[in-house]
């Protein structure tokens, strides 16, 4: 029967990783203009490290739906109008001209029928990926941490082992 080390030390870099996955996210949506009102932003939170037995540790985070159009992309086909209140926030937060000649709520209502009525397959909803590169940012910064902690865990646990074998080990 396998025996399960206890990763205590790797399971805190993996936290001190986690934590720095959502640094490296919110900065990631700020160098892309994917930080307007700042909600998605705030919504990436650390979950926690998990472990699964022989998966492994899972390191889990949570942030708004939204965050996955933001990252793949989306567009919006013609049948139904978005919510008038999120156009006319984006149209204020996006700081975009508005005619003249009409109010900024007359332009986010013929926004909002024009995306009703054809759909909306512009620009602003091409992907803008910021998962992958906040974990590969997040982990160039730990990986001698990690490897650290696990090198760690491992001398300890071979120690406690030879321990109780009577061997009275000891590192050096």
């Amino acid at each position: 029967m396998a025996q399960v080390i206890p990763f205590a030390e790797l399971v805190k870099a993996q936290e001190a990783l986690l934590d720095d996955f959502v640094v490296e996210a919110v900065a990631q949506l700020k160098t892309q203009g994917s930080y307007v009102t700042g909600n998605l932003a705030r919504s990436i939170k650390p979950v926690g490290v998990t472990y699964n037995g022989d998966e492994g540790l899972t390191l889990e985070y949570e942030y708004l739906k939204y965050g996955d159009y933001v990252e793949a992309g989306s567009s919006r086909g013609a049948g139904k109008n978005p919510p008038f209140e999120d156009i006319k926030q984006w149209i204020t937060l996006k700081s975009i001209p508005v005619p003249s000649g009409i109010t900024v709520d007359q332009f986010a209502w013929a926004i909002v029928k024009k995306i009703g009525k054809k759909g909306n397959k512009s620009v602003y909803h091409k992907p803008k990926p910021f998962i992958d590169i906040a974990w590969n940012n997040a982990i160039d910064k730990n990986i001698n941490q990690i490897a650290q902690a696990m090198a760690d865990d491992l001398a300890a646990e071979t120690v406690r082992q030879m321990d109780n074998a009577g061997l009275n080990a000891t590192l050096v």
